[in-house]
């Protein structure tokens, strides 16, 4: 990838959380670009997938440890009692009974 800043630095940037799924690890490191205001250039994807699942996972890692004292870090907040189940009433038409 060709990484380029336009204007400054943004943040703060959240904290990546470790994974081991190749496409959540690229989603992180796509957002964790975005975040700090770096603009990703033309790239191919299959070059990006065909890498080595802990040289992915270890990207947004390092460029957070990078942007962490320029621009700031938050951590994400996990709000597990907002979660519905799906069998609640309240998706519950009535029609599949």
């Amino acid at each position: 990838m060709r990484l380029k800043i336009v204007g400054t630095l943004q943040g703060p940037v959240t904290a990546p959380v470790v994974t081991t799924d190749k496409l959540d690890a690229i989603k992180m490191l796509m957002h964790l670009l975005k975040e700090a205001g770096i603009v990703q250039g033309a790239f191919d994807v299959n070059e990006l997938f065909d890498r080595d699942v802990s040289d992915i996972t270890r990207s947004p890692m390092a460029l957070h440890l990078m942007l962490a004292p320029l621009v700031g870090s938050t951590k994400i907040e996990i709000d597990t009692a907002a979660t519905i189940s799906p069998r609640s009433p309240e998706y519950q038409t009535g029609s599949s009974q």
